[in-house]
């Protein structure tokens, strides 16, 4: 019993602690799936910002300090052409399939919980077999 409540504990904390965006490559429901799980996350669609290019998208995402979630892998070289993620992270799941994109948001979460991996700074890569931070 204790440890359930510690867990749901840790779970609204990174609720508080996170806001997300996600990007016109990820999928709708999965974005309506971590709403039903109590994250605050903005779509794209919702913010008028679809056609928008990569660089402007991770520039929202700073703006309105969220963390953006995506399945487009051109993000992964960010960090490398010197894009700053101050105030900010990037999630890029291995998924183009909602089903399958809510269980990686699941392992995610659980990962989270677990090891108190920080998302602020890093670019996240999250597959069936694996979850890697940069």
């Amino acid at each position: 019993m204790v440890q359930k409540k510690l867990c749901m504990t840790k779970l609204k904390n990174l609720q508080l602690k996170y806001s997300f965006y996600c990007d016109e490559n990820f999928p709708t429901p999965s974005m309506k799936y971590m709403k039903r799980r109590g994250f605050k996350v903005m779509h794209c669609n919702e913010m008028g910002n679809l056609n928008k290019s990569d660089k402007w998208q991770i520039s929202f995402a700073k703006k309105t300090k969220s963390i953006l979630l995506t399945n487009d892998f051109d993000f992964v070289s960010f960090k490398n052409k010197g894009i700053g993620l101050k105030n900010t992270g990037i999630i890029l799941f291995n998924s183009a399939n909602p089903l399958n994109t809510n269980k990686l948001i699941d392992r995610l979460i659980k990962y989270i919980l677990k090891t108190d991996s920080q998302l602020w700074g890093n670019i996240t890569s999250v597959s069936s077999s694996q979850i890697r931070q940069r």
